[in-house]
């Protein structure tokens, strides 16, 4: 899950506006369209819970929910 209000892609790379976070899912489970928008959650049925983007993001803008 994202906290939208938490979320700043200009946070995590001010130069570029990339999701740190995103970089680090390796099912590709986060994806941001364009540079410093908001990423989203997508096919999150490939989501192992393994918390590595949770362990990335800087502004502590995601959870992993269940399990």
């Amino acid at each position: 899950q994202i906290d939208y209000a938490k979320c700043d892609p200009t946070t995590c790379d001010p130069a570029n506006g990339t999701c740190i976070a995103l970089r680090s899912c390796k099912p590709r489970v986060l994806e941001q369209e364009e540079p410093f928008e908001m990423p989203m959650l997508m096919f999150q049925d490939h989501c192992r819970g393994c918390g590595d983007c949770v362990k990335e993001c800087p502004v502590a803008a995601i959870c992993v929910i269940g399990g």
